[in-house]
């Protein structure tokens, strides 16, 4: 990080001051730097998991009782963290603007509370998701459903969020009747990603989607993507000359 090679930047010149003055090595010099100042380069991470598209259908098969097969469904669809998810309240789906709002997040239990709902972890995490009309339709028929049997607020449990280890335990079930990988919740937000991806939506869109701060940093969690594009790109010119 940067702050580290700041900070060995100040040992640096205490200790050339002190060989100055002192006649004492300044050991610093055989440390080489702490960061790469090759900022372009994007570093890679570990190969994030996901779901392929019949994969993801079959889950949400599986996931036959509400409210888990909406917000299942919801995640992989608006590539939210899973907390943003448990967290919405009707206010924050705009048929008027076709987007749901991201303006806070369920946190895990604290020592007073079950949960708290606090604003998300960064700026850029308050967004704005753009919707179909069709992700509205089918939130009014899940609307529908809930009124009736758990009305209030919250779009997933009504008078409170939905516990984070009831929708872990039952999209772990429903991965097994389904038959494919035990991934993690957060698998479905990187299902989101590559869908889009594979259908040639922007970078830049994906990155303001999923509320990173820089297009670098989806950049670098979805790396092994790119490599993807390149593969592709070796034929595209076959095609055109």
């Amino acid at each position: 990080p940067a702050y580290r090679e700041t900070m060995r930047t100040y040992l640096g010149a205490i200790l050339q001051y002190a060989s100055d003055y002192y006649d004492t090595p300044n050991a610093i010099k055989k440390v080489p730097p702490l960061r790469d100042k090759k900022a372009d380069v994007v570093r890679e991470k570990p190969k994030v998991k996901h779901y392929e598209p019949d994969e993801l259908s079959a889950v949400l098969a599986a996931a036959d009782e509400e409210p888990f097969r909406t917000i299942i469904w919801c995640i992989a669809y608006l590539g939210c963290r899973k907390g943003e998810a448990l967290a919405l309240t009707w206010k924050d789906i705009s048929e008027t603007d076709r987007a749901v709002h991201i303006r806070k997040t369920v946190t895990k239990k604290t020592r007073d509370k079950a949960y708290a709902i606090t604003t998300p972890k960064s700026k850029s995490s308050i967004r704005d998701i753009p919707v179909s009309d069709g992700f509205l339709q089918r939130m009014r028929e899940y609307r529908a459903w809930q009124e009736r049997e758990m009305p209030g607020e919250y779009v997933f449990a009504g008078s409170r969020p939905l516990p984070e280890k009831s929708l872990d335990n039952k999209f772990r079930e429903a991965a097994i009747k389904a038959g494919v990988p035990i991934l993690s919740t957060k698998a479905l937000r990187h299902t989101c990603v590559s869908i889009l991806h594979s259908r040639g939506v922007d970078w830049i869109v994906i990155s303001h989607r999923l509320g990173h701060s820089s297009v670098r940093i989806t950049m670098e969690i979805y790396a092994h993507l790119l490599r993807e594009d390149e593969d592709r790109s070796r034929d595209v010119m076959d095609t055109i000359m």
